[in-house]
This record gives structure tokens, sequence and C-alpha cells, in this order.
């Protein structure tokens, strides 16, 4: 047996299994316990580093805190400086305003506007100015008098109206020389943006004015001074390294980069950048820093690539924010920077692991010849199929388990080498007994076959009998026509010697006539004609016999035909010809042919087949209903790439107890010398073993149905 050889499956011997077993138990200790320990300086490395760039955040938020103290202390400074002038100038110039009326002028006429421009000449800073505005909300003096007419509200498309109706009419409800402070986003026609502005604005009800000065917060001179400790805060931050790489970032919270490495990169927008796993990184920490409660770091973890590097780099910051500026300031650093430590003790790891395998597979190589040498020799010696070899006695004298196992194959040698014997007479005697079975099983059929064409024999002479009866009739008849036809013939030939002893021409017309006279009497016409007519009969008749008896031929014969493109309809009519007499007086037979395709069969044996089929529907009729004629109907169709041919009959129908067992052999519900029960066994073996099946569909009472199922000729 070659699944014995030893060079079979070499990996699956023993010797093997101990090595990889050792392997295991040597090696992966060792493996446990480096990864072990390396995870755990892993996540010592990673928590101190963590603590570390907290730490650092939170150093700079504290220095972004301090700055932004310092300008807002500087702010709120001049924030006072600059409310107190503008209330001045705006009380000096209602003073001027309230004067000119005291005075009896008039709001038209050319003092008034010199009273106007004098008003709109002031100037507030660098880019301040002072208005006024009427009861109707239009400006009667504007900035350079550009927009004097026109609605304070019509100015600014892109801020909303009501914000300055709320401030005027707010205003239009102060106390005499009471001024109020508002500020409110403006925008001037020649600026792109609208910018911060405050005013101081108080009213003159007499005249129904509103009397303003006003100031952009961009003229302020701390305005600019924020900007330079912005810049001088960020330029700090950027030049502070984290570990070897590291970095501090700032994002604004609409995600533009405010500091970066270098400073290579600020003023870039960065709020929708991926590493390369799809994830938005800055919009994501964005968006955890605002919701982290402010002033407690949080790390995180991502892959970024910087101005100048050539991949993305994985990265870990401690991120905090600063809600004054608005600033998502993180402290940034290059995890393989401080990783670097851990690859000795990787290395150290590896190193071990690599010493223990090859100590352990030295060991177990040597443990594993041990071990399987004497089961080697047993394996020789079952790979042998000469049983007479002996075990070598060192495996069968040893006292351990293998010892016992060589004893008990000696056995198991001894009864198998018995049992090989018996199984093998056993062969011979099965052998035997199929050719017999076989030979008796081929007998069966014919004799099978024979009976039934036995049983038709009767019905059979019967259809010859008529047709020879006809040909024998009509063989007398032809004989008395041949007789007179002599006659008429022999009178006719008798005119040429007789014409020597014509003495004249009535002498011939007589002797003419009278043999014409003769030949009418003998009917000569419709002997003529008879035998036109008879010769046809005959010849049908005759083919008819000669049909019947080869067809009788065909399904009688032994030999086994091969397969092959069978026409199942011109089947079905050579087994009624056969068959007719047995059907003729009990049914008639209905044809329903759907022109199918030739079938992949046994012409002799399918007609085997159907021959039993239609004598049984024959006989179920006879018993179903008496003298009553059935109806036998032959259907043929195609059905799922199959040839089917039904043959249904109106007969009494089978008992559902009996369904089960209609094709088992010997089984039949016919009397006792009437039937074998072998026809649909040997029609079932037969359309099986042609590739195809037989289904029966039957009601008690009403009828059945036999369905045979073959295998189309042109799909094979």
């Amino acid at each position: 047996m070659s699944f014995l050889k030893p060079s079979a499956r070499p990996f699956f011997s023993i010797r093997w299994k101990l090595l990889l077993v050792c392997l295991v138990c040597v090696t992966l200790p060792a493996i446990v316990l480096g990864t072990v320990n390396y995870n755990t300086y892993r996540r010592e490395v990673m928590t101190n580093t963590a603590r570390d760039l907290k730490l650092v955040a939170l150093g700079w938020k504290t220095a972004t805190e301090i700055y932004r103290s310092q300008v807002d202390r500087i702010m709120r400074r001049e924030q006072y400086l600059v409310e107190k002038r503008l209330t001045s100038v705006a009380l000096d110039i209602k003073k001027m305003v309230e004067l000119y009326f005291e005075m009896g002028g008039k709001r038209e006429g050319p003092d008034f506007e010199r009273l106007l421009n004098k008003i709109a000449s002031i100037e507030i800073g660098r880019n301040g100015y002072a208005f006024i505005v009427d009861g109707e909300s239009k400006y009667v003096v504007s900035k350079n008098r550009k927009h004097d007419g026109v609605s304070i509200y019509d100015l600014n498309s892109k801020v909303p109206a009501s914000n300055y109706r709320v401030m005027v009419e707010d205003a239009r409800r102060s106390f005499p020389d009471e001024v109020k402070i508002y500020q409110y986003p403006w925008q001037d026609i020649d600026a792109p943006e609208p910018r911060m502005k405050i005013s101081a604005v108080t009213y003159y009800a007499k005249e129904n004015l509103l009397i303003a000065a006003s100031m952009f917060y961009t003229d302020y001179k701390s305005y600019e001074l924020e900007a330079t400790i912005k810049e001088e805060l960020k330029d700090r931050m950027a030049h502070q390294k984290i570990g070897e790489r590291g970095y501090i970032w700032v994002f604004s919270a609409e995600g533009d980069m405010l500091v970066s490495k270098d400073r290579f990169r600020d003023g870039e927008r960065v709020i929708d950048t991926q590493d390369k796993y799809g994830r938005y990184v800055v919009k994501d920490i964005i968006g955890q820093a605002l919701k982290w409660p402010e002033g407690d770091p949080f790390i995180t973890e991502y892959f970024w690539q910087e101005f100048g590097e050539t991949k993305q780099y994985e990265k870990i910051a401690a991120v905090v924010y600063d809600r004054g500026w608005g600033w998502v300031i993180g402290v940034g650093a290059y995890e393989e920077d401080f990783l670097k430590g851990l690859e000795a003790i990787r290395r150290h790891i590896v190193q071990i692991c690599l010493l223990f395998i090859m100590a352990g597979s030295f060991l177990a190589y040597f443990l594993a010849l041990f071990i399987s040498r004497p089961l080697r020799k047993l394996e020789a010696v079952a790979a042998v199929s000469d049983m007479s070899i002996p075990i070598d006695p060192q495996v069968l004298s040893a006292n351990d388990e293998i010892g016992r196992l060589g004893g008990a194959f000696a056995l198991m040698r001894k009864n198998l080498y018995e049992k090989i014997q018996e199984l093998e007479h056993s062969r011979l005697d099965l052998v035997k007994k199929n050719e017999e079975l076989q030979k008796a099983q081929g007998q069966l059929v014919q004799s099978e076959k024979l009976a039934a064409i036995g049983q038709l024999a009767a019905g059979v002479a019967h259809e010859i009998n008529n047709p020879l009866a006809y040909v024998m009739s009509n063989m007398e008849t032809l004989e008395l026509y041949i007789n007179r036809y002599e006659q008429i013939v022999l009178e006719y030939e008798k005119l040429p010697v007789r014409k020597d002893a014509w003495e004249n021409l009535d002498d011939a017309r007589m002797d003419v006539t009278a043999a014409f006279k003769k030949s009418q009497e003998n009917q000569f016409e419709r002997i003529r004609w008879d035998l036109k007519a008879m010769v046809p009969d005959l010849r049908d008749g005759l083919n008819r016999v000669r049909r019947i008896v080869m067809d009788l031929r065909t399904f009688a014969r032994v030999e086994q035909e091969p397969k092959s493109a069978v026409d199942i309809e011109e089947v079905l009519e050579q087994v009624l010809t056969i068959v007719w007499n047995e059907i003729k007086y009990k049914a008639q037979v209905v044809r329903e042919y759907g022109r199918v395709p030739k079938a992949l069969c046994q012409s002799q044996r399918i007609g085997q087949v159907f021959i039993n089929m239609l004598v049984n529907a024959a006989q179920a009729i006879s018993q179903g209903q008496g003298e009553e004629p059935g109806v036998i109907t032959l259907r043929t169709y195609v059905k799922e790439g199959y040839v089917c041919v039904d043959i249904q009959d109106t007969g009494k129908g089978i008992q559902r107890e009996n369904m089960a067992k209609i094709f088992e052999p010997f089984f039949t519900t016919k009397p006792v010398g009437q039937g074998t029960g072998l026809g649909l066994s040997i029609s079932y073996e037969i359309v099986s073993k042609l590739g195809g099946d037989i289904c029966v569909s039957s009601e008690p009472g009403k009828g059945t149905t036999f369905t045979v199922v073959l295998p189309r000729a042109d799909q094979t």
C-alpha cells in the first residue's frame, strides 16, 4: 500500500510532530515573555511621552494666556482713552450745533453748510470721523459729505439694518447731555469687509438730531501691538523642538494653520487634510478640542506629512484649546523618535528566541529519532504486502508502549491475514453468484418478453389471418380469370390458322365476330379491369402481413443494440400494430403527438416498455369498465430538455397502498396465472439504464397515467 511508504508524507511523522512540539514548548514562552516585556516598555514610554507632551502643552497654554492678558490690559486702557475722547468730541459738536440754532440759525443756507463742513472736517485718529443723523435716519453729515441725505440703513449690505435701527432708537431715548457708547460692525464703501467700530452718540432733542463721533478698532495703537505680540508668541512656539523632529503647531478654530513647522505653512487652509486612511485629521482634532474642557490637554495619534517629507509619519500630540484667541495648540512628536530605544529590546528578544529555537530543534531532533526508530521498523513491515515477513524481535521485546504496539500489530497481521483469506473466498463466491444472477436476469427478461409476445400471439394470428384470407380469396378469383383469359386468347390465336379457309370478306367477318362474341360471353372487359384493381389489394394485404412479422421480429430479438436517435412516435405506431388486437375491442386510441425531437435510446427495448404499458392499459380498461370501451391517450411532448411520453387510460386505476410497490419484481394485482409481476419492473430497469425515468399518477376509478421520460438525442 503506497500510503504506508516512509516517503509519502514525511512532515506528518512522529519525528516532525515531536520537533514541532518541542519548538512550540520552548519558543512560545520566550516569544510571549519577550512580547509582554516589549509591550510593557512601550506602554511606559508612551505614557511618559504623553505626560511630558501634556506638560509642554499646558506651559504654552499658560504662555498664551499671559500674552493675551497683557494685550487685554493694554487694549482696555486704550479703550478707555478712546471712549473719553469720542465723548468729548461728540459733546463739543453738540454744543456747536446748539449754539448755531440758539443764535437763530436755520437748517438751510450757507451758514449751515459751513457748520456742517466744519463738523465733517474733524479728524479722529487715522480714519475716524463725526456724523449727524436726522429724525428720518438720514445722514445730515456723513464721512466726507459723500452720503448726505442717504439712510444709514442703506449703506451696509453685509450687516442687517436691524442692528443699526436698535442702536438709533436707543440713542433717541437718552437724556440731555448723556453720551452712549456703541460697538458695531461697519463697512465703508471703499472697504472690502466690515470692521468693528466704536461710536459715542448724543441726542439733540430740539432738532431731533443724533450727533456722533466714531472710530475703527483698527485705528487703535494697541491693535497693531496685539498683532505684534501674537506674532512674537507664534515665533517662539515655532522655534521650540519636541524630541528630534517634533514641533509646536497651532490651528485656528476655522482650520487655518497659524503656526507650522519652520513657519513654512502658516496661513494655509488645512481643515480638509486627510491621512492615508481617509481620516480628516485636522477636522477631528479641532472638533474634539472644542468639546474638551478648556485647559485640560488630551492625547491624539495621527498620520501627517510635513513640507519636504516624502510620506506620512505616525505622530502623537497633546492638544489644548485656548478659547480667548480661538487657538488649538498642539505639541506633536514623531513616534519613531521616542520609540528608538525599544529597538534594542526587540533585537534582544529576537536573538533569545532564535537561540531557544536552535537548542530546542537540536534536542527535539535526537529525541524524535530515538522514539521513531522502532515505529519506522513497524512501518517498513506494514508497507510490504507479504505478511510472512517477521517483525524485528527488538521491537517486540521492548517493555514500553512501542513493544506493546508491536505485539498488537503482530496479532493484527495474523487476524488480518485470516480475514483476507476469508474475504477472497467470499469474493470468488460473489463473482460466481453474480455471473449466475446476470445470466438468470437475461433469461428472465427474455422470458417475460416472449411471454408478452405469446400472450399477443392469438391476436397477432387473427390480424395476420384477415389479410391472408383476403389474399387467398383473390387468388382463387385470379385463377378463374386466368382460365377464361386463356380461352379468349386461344380463340384469337386460331384466327390466323383459319384464314386460309376464308373465301371472301364475309367469311372473315363472321369468324372474327364469333371470336369477339366468345370474349363478351367470358366478360373479358370486366376481367381486365378486375385484374388491375386486384393487384394493389393483394400487395397491401401482403405488406400488412410483412409489417406485422417484421415488428414481431424487432421486439423479439435478443441481441443488444446500441443507443441511437429514435423517433418515439414511430416506435409507438409499430407497437400499436403488434398489440392492436389486444386493444381494438377494449379501447379507442387517441394520438396527441407533439412532433418531438428524437430520443437517445434503443428502439427495441423502449418498444418492449411501450408494449407492457399498452397491454396493461387495455387490461385495466377491460377490468374496470366491462364491455364499455375506454380511451387510451398517447401524448408526446418536451419538458425541461427531455422527451416525454404519456400513456393514459380510463381504466380502474391503482389503489393508493399499491402505488409504492408497482415497480417491485413479482408484484401484480392480476389473478393467479394471468401475470408474473415483472412487466413494470423490467420496464423501469430498461428506462433507467437508458438515462430516463418513469413516473406514474393514478386515481382509483378514473384511470392511470404512465409518463416515460427519455433524454434528447440532440443534447448529448
